[in-house]
């Protein structure tokens, strides 16, 4: 079965990040995902840029549309695709929604800044039972599910410690890393402010944080992406080590090893196993994970409670700082 797609936002996540890499070794962006997955049919994009119309229809076969309204004056798409920027999600959405009930539709993260935005937009979908997806990819990397059930083999009474390192704001990046490790350590029980921290571009805070989830605590610390870009996570447990680098360009397992020169000391294996992962595939894989959602299957994608759960405890987090 085809389902038919429409984006709205031809930006970089939109269309713009792999729009010069080979198509055979990078999806990044939803419009590339949406061309070459065989379930899926991209029909058109949005974008008030008539620049990024005109590119959008030289790389893809579906039509650009200045509006919403004149996209769903043509189209009836399966799956409208919101990668506008976060301030205008729920304007997009209820406009959407004004004009057509597409029957699911993926949001870029966060779903919003506002708590009462991100309601109101699962309020909306809820209300005209349309699926509602939100962005956060790293969930569909097999690397990620890969890491999941090597953790699922451990006590799991045992507590799991770690860091991570993220920068750009505690919504924009750091929520990715929460949900990324929500979904390996279960739900996030609470968290503990260790600094205030500054705050990004004068909308987004990067509060240095203790978060206590389920299965163990993570220090987030945040790094200056001026400097450079540094989104990393170290876990350690009673049987080794993980090591997400590059922001899971990356996965590496070093598993505990006795000492081979002191008796009775055990230490981490020098020779780490490399996690495999399909980081550079992204937008393909949360498409698949969705597809397979949408037909009632087992799958690793956030929907609209889970954002709307991480949005929660992002706003009860920026109210103490």
């Amino acid at each position: 079965m085809t389902r038919t797609v429409l984006i709205v936002g031809l930006g970089q996540i939109g269309m713009g990040y792999d729009s010069l890499l080979d198509s055979s070794e990078y999806i990044l962006t939803h419009a590339r995902a949406c061309s070459v997955h065989p379930d899926f049919t991209l029909v058109g994009g949005v974008d008030a840029s008539q620049k990024n119309r005109e590119k959008f229809e030289s790389l893809y076969s579906g039509n650009g549309y200045e509006n919403v309204e004149a996209a769903l004056a043509e189209q009836k798409p399966d799956l409208v695709i919101v990668s506008t920027p976060t301030e205008t999600h729920l304007e997009v959405i209820e406009q959407i929604t004004s004009y057509h009930t597409p029957k699911a539709i993926l949001c870029e993260k966060p779903l919003a800044y506002n708590l009462e935005d991100a309601k109101k937009i699962v309020e909306i979908c809820a209300n005209r039972n349309i699926r509602l997806y939100v962005n956060y990819h790293r969930r569909s990397d097999p690397g990620v599910k890969n890491v999941a059930e090597l953790f699922e083999k451990i006590d799991a009474s045992e507590k799991f410690k770690g860091v991570c390192w993220y920068s750009k704001g505690i919504y924009n990046n750091g929520s990715h890393f929460i949900d990324l490790l929500t979904f390996w350590l279960g739900q996030l029980e609470k968290f503990e402010i260790i600094e205030k921290g500054r705050v990004w571009q004068d909308i987004d805070p990067e509060p240095d944080v203790f978060f206590y989830f389920k299965r163990g605590m993570i220090v987030f610390l945040a790094a200056r992406e001026e400097n450079f870009s540094h989104y990393t996570v170290e876990i350690i447990n009673s049987q080794g080590r993980l090591r997400y680098d590059g922001g899971g360009k990356e996965i590496f397992w070093q598993s505990k090893v006795s000492d081979p020169v002191i008796p009775d000391y055990t230490v981490l294996d020098n020779q780490a196993e490399k996690i495999s992962n399909q980081m550079n595939f992204a937008q393909y894989n949360v498409l698949e994970q969705l597809r397979l959602d949408m037909e009632n299957k087992k799958a690793s994608i956030c929907n609209g409670a889970d954002a709307l759960n991480l949005l929660n405890i992002l706003n009860e987090l920026k109210i103490k700082l």
